[in-house]
């Protein structure tokens, strides 16, 4: 976030409490406590929305039971893989494990991962019964508002990690039904994640579901010829439901915002939150809590904070399927809030995560995903011909990013499709290199038999 409040947050440390003190003070608090009544009034709009408000709202519906609640599992894990790590014996053996998966040279570490994989075989049986987990609830308290942790989500990925590291060694011996097996059990956490109402929750199902789609892909590359195995592959990602959501991550940061500005106390409270957390946007606004210590100041900020989510859902399409208009919706409100230096905005500019890249990242999910099923079709059909355009398959076939048609070209039987990605600029099926990050001059792509130039 900008730097650029301080100065009127000055304003607020210094002259709003000298001016409580006169007549100028009374009009002020009495301004403040007509803008704090209109909080009910707002929570009532976003409520009407379908959106969560409050802490009840976070509760899985209905309860999950624990005898389906994969949260134990997760706890079970996380212990072994906190002995496994801070073991210095096994220092070797962990990093195998945490990159075997994206190994450009798979062979020399083969049997030393199934070995590993046999050694640790009580973590691997835990991590396979995540796949009889169809649901999840940590009991988190959300009433803590920014101090919520999360602290099993390091280790679901690392678990992640080393479920595609043993299907891949799996799929290299042979065994293949045990390698999706294992990758179906990978997928299933990036599942549990999308439950999570928080954005941090989505964030982590799409980067669980990154991990497993690069070791999924070359599967499909080893595969390209084998029509029944491409159709159990399909099978798979088409019953998959992990798939990040957007609303739930936005009404848990509602909750979470709101119950940071009530949990506050003025008195350094709020400083003494972002100390704790790191956070430099929060470390740097201590004298924010000058401001909460006046009267009504605390119901003015979490009215402004309900009402600039209130303007988001308002904003956002009712169509789950356009991410366009979602993005853009969000840009603005962002923009907006950014825009708007007014003490009783702090609050907002400081607490507002950025939504625009996470919902560009969710986008990005969903055009992989696609990519996957419509290649499997694809790939599954060539030796009768591939298919001028790709019309036929309705929006499988879209491309997020556009609501238009995917890329796609074709030679024989060797084709390549892709999306042009978060940057929004088609490079006509130009992929990331190796060592390159971010999104920007490259596509979403995936291909057979044809070469991918790739980005310099």
């Amino acid at each position: 976030m900008s730097k650029d409040w301080r100065k009127p947050l000055l304003l607020g440390c210094f002259g709003l409490p000298l001016l409580t003190c006169g007549i100028g003070g009374g009009f002020l608090c009495n301004s403040l406590s007509r803008t704090a009544s209109n909080l009910p009034g707002e929570v009532a709009k976003l409520r009407s929305l379908g959106v969560a408000t409050e802490v009840a709202d976070l509760a899985p519906k209905p309860a999950v039971p624990e005898s389906d609640n994969a949260a134990s599992l997760y706890r079970t894990i996380g212990a072994q893989l906190a002995k496994i790590t801070k073991d210095s014996s096994q220092k070797d053996l962990v990093k195998l494990l945490d990159t075997f998966y994206i190994s450009e040279k798979p062979l020399l570490d083969l049997n030393k991962v199934l070995k590993a994989v046999q050694t640790h075989s009580d973590l691997y049986a835990d991590a396979d019964k995540l796949n009889t987990k169809t649901r999840i609830d940590f009991g988190r308290d959300y009433s803590k508002g920014a101090m919520v942790l999360f602290p099993e989500y390091s280790e679901m990925r690392r678990t992640v990690k080393w479920q595609c590291s043993r299907a891949r060694a799996q799929w290299m011996s042979g065994d293949r039904k045990g390698a999706l097996k294992t990758m179906r059990a990978a997928f299933r956490v990036g599942e549990h994640c999308s439950r999570e109402p928080s954005i941090i929750g989505q964030l982590v199902c799409m980067s669980i579901t990154a991990i497993c789609h690069r070791t999924f892909e070359e599967f499909m590359v080893a595969a390209r010829n084998d029509p029944a195995l491409l159709r159990q592959m399909e099978t798979m990602l088409t019953g998959l439901k992990d798939r990040a959501d957007m609303r739930m991550g936005f009404g848990g940061e509602i909750v979470m915002g709101r119950a940071t500005i009530q949990w506050s106390k003025g008195s350094g409270s709020f400083k003494a939150m972002g100390e704790m957390m790191s956070d430099p946007n929060l470390r740097d606004a201590g004298g924010v809590d000058a401001l909460l210590s006046l009267p009504h100041m605390k119901g003015v900020f979490e009215f402004r904070y309900v009402e600039a989510w209130r303007r988001i859902f308002e904003d956002i399409p009712k169509d789950a399927e356009d991410w366009n208009g979602f993005s853009d919706a969000v840009k603005r409100q962002l923009a907006a809030i950014e825009r708007n230096k007014s003490l009783d905005n702090i609050m907002n500019r400081i607490l507002f995560p950025v939504l625009d890249q996470a919902v560009d990242a969710s986008a990005k999910q969903v055009a992989e995903r696609r990519l996957e099923i419509l290649s499997l079709k694809l790939l599954r059909v060539r030796n009768q011909g591939l298919p001028s355009n790709l019309a036929s398959f309705g929006k499988l076939g879209i491309d997020p990013f556009t609501g238009k048609q995917m890329g796609y070209v074709r030679n024989g039987k060797a084709f390549k499709v892709w999306s042009i990605g978060p940057d929004r600029i088609d490079q006509g099926g130009t992929k990331r290199s190796v060592g390159q990050t971010g999104n920007e001059g490259i596509d979403v792509v995936m291909g057979f038999d044809m070469p991918i130039p790739a980005k310099p």
